[in-house]
């Protein structure tokens, strides 16, 4: 008698296969939107990502001769190019725009400054010509040739994003610089004109010109890493109306924040994740925080800052009917010392766990099954895909 997978059609095998080749661990490579349970996930797909997703069709594509074939015609899915420094003005890619007509993903690290203008323009004509827009844009871009604090240049928008038409449909966009880098910026005139179909949308290390307004109608996700010697922004014009998930962080003095929070509480009754990663002190949550963010269900904040006993975020604790569901300590060296800390400050029910990034390494771990009596020792592993625990409470 054969096996049950021997009557399976071919339709459901090939579903199978697409749904292994999209899949990371998880939300799709391909993904574009995220919950508060796929948030930190999310956030971390980058180049080793890249890396497992390659591996992966490498060991599919040895299952049989009809799996290879297949695998072997979504090639260009996800695209990465990397122009290395010792590729100067000459960037090496092995296919021209004409070639990839299915991009869904596309990914540029560039380490070069010479580099950029053609590794943009040749972005520009792939994203021009492909049969259907992709989902997904991340530009990793090198350091300017000047020393930081010498260049008075402002590299423009035009510099760094591709040249694309309101027509674009891409979803998501990435745009990171080294830190301390302080001659890049973006112009929030091009993304509303040129990317207002972005649902995520990320912009790390680059100067943001603050007297232009952000008008995104889809964005469920907004990532701002600022530098430290950043110009505070001004969000009065911003209309964000579906945001859903705000990761902010930098060396940023606490008036900033609490100027970001109040730009926040129009969004407030919608907001499921907020991650507040601030290199400098500030003092606590304001006391209505909880009253106001009634959808909140995952608050990440900086480990010096939990630990901190002068710290008065918990001076008001959320109610137990409240939907928040996890707590995100970030380069948490002592768990131990994290859950004496907390103990004196947190108001525990068993519907709330604890998210660790263990040390610099990036791996994260769930401490499930708070007590009044403080933390359970047990830590699992997590890629960053957490239970998603939002139920209503008794």
């Amino acid at each position: 008698m054969g096996a049950p997978t021997d009557c399976l059609p071919v339709e459901i095998w090939r579903d199978i296969l697409l749904f292994v080749i999209e899949s990371d661990v998880g939300p799709s490579v391909f993904a574009t939107t995220c919950t508060a349970s796929t948030f930190i996930h999310f956030m971390k797909q980058g180049n080793n990502s890249y890396i497992k997703y390659m591996r992966r069709r490498a060991t599919l594509r040895r299952v049989c001769h009809a799996w290879n074939e297949f695998i072997m015609s979504t090639n260009r899915w996800w695209t990465h190019v990397h122009a290395s420094v010792h590729s100067r003005q000459t960037v090496d890619l092995s296919f021209t725009p004409e070639q990839s007509p299915t991009v869904k993903r596309l990914s540029m690290t560039i380490e070069d400054h010479d580099c950029v203008l053609p590794s943009a323009n040749w972005a520009s004509d792939l994203l021009q010509r492909v049969q259907v827009p992709p989902a997904i844009y991340d530009v990793t871009l090198p350091p300017c040739n000047v020393p930081p604090g010498v260049c008075h240049e402002r590299h423009e928008p035009c510099d760094i994003l591709p040249k694309v038409s309101s027509r674009m449909a891409l979803r998501s966009l990435r745009v990171v610089c080294p830190i301390r880098i302080l001659c890049q910026t973006i112009s929030f005139s091009q993304l509303n004109s040129n990317f207002k179909n972005l649902v995520s949308l990320s912009i790390c290390n680059l100067i943001i010109l603050s007297t232009e307004e952000l008008t995104l109608p889809h964005l469920e996700l907004l990532h701002i890493a600022r530098n430290w010697q950043a110009i505070p922004l001004s969000t009065q014009g911003w209309n964000l109306p579906r945001l859903r998930h705000v990761y902010l962080d930098g060396y940023l003095a606490a008036i900033y924040l609490e100027t970001f929070l109040n730009f926040l509480r129009r969004y407030a009754s919608q907001i499921e994740t907020l991650f507040l990663i601030m290199c400098q002190p500030w003092y606590g949550l304001p006391h209505d925080f909880w009253d106001s963010f009634t959808a909140l269900q995952m608050l990440g904040l900086q480990y010096d800052v939990l630990n901190s006993h002068s710290w008065g975020g918990w001076s008001v604790t959320p109610p137990r009917t409240h939907p928040f569901r996890y707590l995100v300590s970030m380069s948490v060296t002592d768990v131990v010392a994290m859950g004496d800390s907390l103990r004196s400050m947190w108001t525990y029910h068993e519907e709330v766990g604890l998210v660790i990034e263990n040390g610099t390494n990036g791996e994260y771990y769930l401490i499930e099954g708070i007590k009044e009596d403080g933390w359970k020792p047990k830590m699992t592993k997590s890629d960053g895909i957490l239970p998603n625990r939002r139920q209503s409470l008794d």
